[in-house]
């Protein structure tokens, strides 16, 4: 197994606050666009004038009701 070279939530942060600086806002996502949970409230909480870090994006991880990371973004998932 080769070692992981790059840190997911410093990934998706970097996206947040890109999508952020280009114009996107919360208000503007529309049900049929299914955007990702940690993009809609990353955006949501950068409107807010709140500082993401990576605890906030586990934390937004388990907004929907698990206890665990989204398995397709965890870099401790297993690949077969």
């Amino acid at each position: 197994m080769t070692e992981v070279l790059f840190d997911s939530d410093q990934i998706r942060l970097s996206l947040i606050k890109d999508a952020y600086g280009r114009g996107m806002r919360y208000g503007q996502i529309t049900p049929d666009m299914q955007i990702a949970q940690w993009l809609a409230v990353g955006l949501k909480r950068m409107e807010e004038g709140q500082d993401l870090f990576p605890e906030s994006l586990e934390a937004i991880d388990r907004m929907g009701g698990t206890d665990h990371p989204d398995p397709f973004i965890d870099p401790r998932r297993k690949l077969i």
